[in-house]
C-alpha cells in the first residue's frame, strides 16, 4: 500500500483524504498553509464582472453578495463554480483550463475595454489575471480578502514525519503549500511531488523540484492521476 500525504489546510482536507482511501492509499494529513481574513475594504460600487480565482475567495466574500452588484460572474474552475452555487450563484463563465492562464485565454476572447473587474481573493495569487486586463483597458480592483500564510513546525520535523511514516507521495494544491513544503524538507528526492495543476507544476519546477499534474485540475483529477500512476504496485 502506497503512503500519500495532504498538504491542504485542515479545513480543506476531509474531501481529498476521502477520495484517496476509496482508491485505497494509506493517506496521512499534515496542514502546510492556512488562510486568514484579511478584513480589507471593499468599495461599494457596481461592477460589469466579478471574478472569483478560488472557492476560499467565494467564501471570504460571501458576505458582501447582494451589497456589491455584478452583472456577469466567472470562476476559475469547477470547485469555484460549486462555491458559487452554494450561494445561489451560477456562473456565466469558467475557462477550459482551470488555472490563471486560463482564465487569462478566456478574457483574450473579448473586448475588457472600460470594463469594471472586481477581483477578491488571496494576497498573493498566481499569475497576473488583474494585471493584464488592466493593461487591455479594464478597470480592476483586486481586493485581497484572505492571505495564505504557511503552518510552521520545529526544524526536522517535517523530513522526520515523511519519513517515518513512510510517505510515497505528496499532493500539493497551490503555490504557497509547495513554497511551505521546501522551506519545511531538506530531501525530497524519495517522493513523488503531484501539483494540481500547471500553476504549482511551475512554480516547483522553478525551484528545481519535478512534479506531475492532472489534465482536469482538481482534486480528483490529482486522485485519478496518483490512481493511475500506482495501479497495482
Amino acid at each position: 500500500m502506497r503512503q500519500v500525504l495532504v498538504t491542504r489546510q485542515k479545513s480543506q482536507s476531509a474531501e481529498l483524504v476521502k477520495l484517496l482511501e476509496n482508491e485505497g492509499f494509506q493517506v496521512f494529513a499534515l496542514p502546510l498553509i492556512e488562510t486568514v481574513p484579511t478584513g480589507e475594504p471593499i468599495p461599494e460600487k457596481d461592477y460589469d464582472v466579478a471574478v472569483f480565482t478560488s472557492p476560499v475567495a467565494v467564501s471570504t466574500f460571501a458576505q458582501h453578495f447582494g451589497r456589491v452588484k455584478f452583472r456577469y460572474t466567472v470562476a476559475v474552475g469547477a470547485k469555484t463554480a460549486k462555491k458559487l452555487q452554494e450561494y445561489g450563484i451560477t456562473p456565466d463563465g469558467v475557462p477550459d483550463e482551470f488555472s490563471a492562464e486560463g482564465l487569462i485565454r478566456m478574457f483574450s476572447e473579448i473586448d475588457v475595454k472600460g470594463l469594471k473587474v472586481l477581483s477578491p481573493g488571496a494576497e498573493k495569487r498566481a499569475g497576473d489575471l488583474c494585471g493584464y486586463l488592466a493593461e487591455r483597458g479594464a478597470e480592476v480592483d483586486r481586493i485581497s480578502t484572505y492571505k495564505t500564510s504557511p503552518v510552521i513546525y520545529e526544524k526536522g520535523y517535517t523530513d522526520k514525519y515523511i519519513k517515518e511514516n513512510g510517505i510515497d507521495i505528496i499532493t500539493l494544491t497551490a503555490p504557497s503549500a509547495a513554497e511551505s513544503l521546501l522551506a519545511q524538507t531538506e530531501n525530497l528526492s524519495e517522493v513523488t511531488l503531484v501539483s494540481i495543476g500547471k500553476t504549482t507544476w511551475q512554480y516547483l519546477k522553478d525551484r528545481g523540484h519535478e512534479s506531475v499534474y492532472p489534465q482536469v485540475q482538481t482534486i480528483e483529477g490529482m486522485t485519478e492521476l496518483i490512481a493511475n500512476l500506482y495501479k497495482g504496485v
